[in-house]
């Protein structure tokens, strides 16, 4: 029984990791360059787990943009359960894509104090926060008052973030 167990995890893990991988290398992918597992998947958790283990081990400039791609993911999500008719995932979403555009700041930060140019990805994190504004006023009717007053205080921490990134780029 103890090994039917262990086996039974062993290959849960083994699949799971090569459907990761998969869409990670473009595999399980469609036409598009987002990835395609929703939050109401069972797969979810994992994918963001090893989101989570990965972004571990790059190095800060890597991470600006590991950040920014993967807020877009997160409002893109938010988009399509929002369209499905799923509002119970929007709002955690819209959050969480503006905490991994926050994240990619930081990380931005910290490569200016070491002295490593990114200064490519500006025009990048520009548009991801367009995007998040977007979005935002698109699903803001069917977020609670709380909730708009939470994203509305996120993207204003956010973009104060992002002046100040600007000025530190701008003087060096």
């Amino acid at each position: 029984m103890k090994q039917s167990l262990v086996f039974l995890v062993v290959i849960v893990l083994i699949t799971s990791i090569l459907f990761w991988i998969s869409s990670e290398i473009g595999w399980a992918r469609e036409e598009k360059e987002i990835n395609q597992i929703s939050p109401d998947s069972p797969f979810y958790f994992l994918d963001r787990f090893f989101e989570d283990i990965i972004v571990k081990f790059l190095p800060d400039q890597e991470k600006v943009n590991f950040y920014l791609n993967r807020s877009v993911e997160r409002f893109y999500e938010a988009k399509v359960m929002f369209e499905a008719g799923d509002s119970d995932w929007v709002f955690e979403l819209l959050k969480e894509g503006l905490d991994n555009v926050e994240d990619a700041i930081k990380a931005w930060q910290r490569c200016l104090k070491k002295e490593i140019e990114i200064s490519e990805l500006k025009d990048k994190l520009e548009d991801v926060l367009k995007t998040s504004k977007d979005i935002f006023i698109r699903l803001k009717k069917d977020l609670t008052a709380e909730q708009i007053t939470d994203i509305s205080k996120k993207i204003g921490v956010v973009i104060k973030e992002q002046v100040e990134l600007f000025l530190k780029l701008d003087r060096n």
